[in-house]
Formats: C-alpha cells, sequence, structure tokens
C-alpha cells in the first residue's frame, strides 16, 4: 500500500484549476492565431516579391537590357537610352491620327468621315491596323487648310454625298420594279391660275 503522504501528493498534482486551463487555453488559441497570422503575411510577402520580380522582368524586356547582366539591366545608362527609345516612339506616334482624332482638323465631322476622305479625295496616305485607319497627321492638316482655303464645309459634302446616292437608289429601284411616282395634285394645262 501506498503512504498517506504519497496520496496526498498525487491528490495536489490531480487537482483541476479551471481558472488555470483557462488561461492556459487561452494563450494555445493566441499562440495558433499567431502563427497563422504570420503564415498568412509570409504567403502575401512571397506572392508580393514574385509580383516584383516579374515587373522587373518586364521592365528589362520593355528596355531591351534583358540580355544583360542582373546588375547592369537598371544602370542609368540603360534608363536614359529607354527613355530616349520611348521619346522617339511617342513622337512617331504623334504622327499618326485615327478616325476617332480627325475632328481635330474637320469640325463636326464624325462618323465615316475618314472613308469619305480615302474615296472622294483619294488620300493614300494611311494604313490600316485592325480595323482601326491612322492618317498622316501632316498630309490631314494640308488636306484641312486646302478645304478651308477654298471655303468648303465637309460635314455639308458628306451630307450631301449621303442624299445623293440615297436618291440614286431610290430612283434606281423605281426603274427595276417599273413604277411611276404617283402624281398627288392634278392641274389641267388650259386653265391658268390667277392670284
Amino acid at each position: 500500500m501506498s503512504s498517506p503522504s504519497s496520496s496526498r501528493d498525487a491528490n495536489k498534482r490531480c487537482t483541476w484549476n479551471p481558472k488555470s486551463c483557462e488561461s492556459r487555453s487561452k494563450d494555445a488559441v493566441e499562440t495558433i492565431r499567431l502563427k497563422l497570422k504570420l503564415k498568412k503575411s509570409m504567403d502575401t510577402t512571397d506572392k508580393i516579391l514574385k509580383e516584383i520580380s516579374t515587373i522587373k522582368d518586364i521592365l528589362a524586356r520593355i528596355s531591351g537590357s534583358e540580355n544583360l547582366p542582373k546588375k547592369e539591366r537598371f544602370t542609368k545608362l540603360a534608363l536614359e537610352k529607354t527613355a530616349k527609345e520611348f521619346s522617339k516612339l511617342l513622337s512617331e506616334r504623334e504622327e499618326w491620327l485615327s478616325d476617332h482624332d480627325l475632328r481635330r482638323y474637320f469640325k463636326e465631322v464624325y462618323f465615316g468621315a475618314g472613308e469619305f476622305i480615302r474615296e472622294e479625295f483619294a488620300f493614300s496616305s494611311y494604313f490600316k491596323q485592325g480595323r482601326s485607319y491612322y492618317y498622316n497627321r501632316t498630309d490631314i492638316k494640308a488636306l484641312a487648310d486646302e478645304l478651308k482655303k477654298r471655303k468648303v464645309d465637309l460635314k455639308r459634302l458628306i451630307q450631301c454625298r449621303k442624299w445623293c446616292e440615297a436618291f440614286n437608289y431610290a430612283q434606281r429601284a423605281i426603274e427595276l420594279l417599273g413604277m411611276r411616282p404617283k402624281k398627288f395634285i392634278t392641274v389641267p394645262e388650259d386653265e391658268q391660275i390667277h392670284l
């Protein structure tokens, strides 16, 4: 049998104190939460670092320094060279106008002005990329100045051409169908109207 003192020691060890267990469980939960937050922050920092490295790679491709060693990719010389090339590209880009930009030179002309200019004026200084047409700025400016000098309103000219086309289309349709337009009012020729 065991001695009474050893049983008392065993009872002391086995006593359960709810306050100490609560504090231990709260501490354990807090440490788990902190570990999870740390893991999430590590994941986000890894994602951010990956994104930064992809941005650096893209910038190296754009600047044309992707073949250089990593230390020489973003030197002052490489960045100045890239800036010069971008300014050159920008000036070349400003040399060409899209259909949307034509209204800067031709007032109140919107949809269909580019097509009209190409067909009616035999304008050949343009190129097509996808569905868009791009026109040479200097030639468009010269055309706008010439039209202004001759006092030609491009908007009215486009409207007149459309109306003429619609009239001719209706006339051809009447001829093909063999119809004659009806006269709504008939005035006898022998009678004259006096006012």
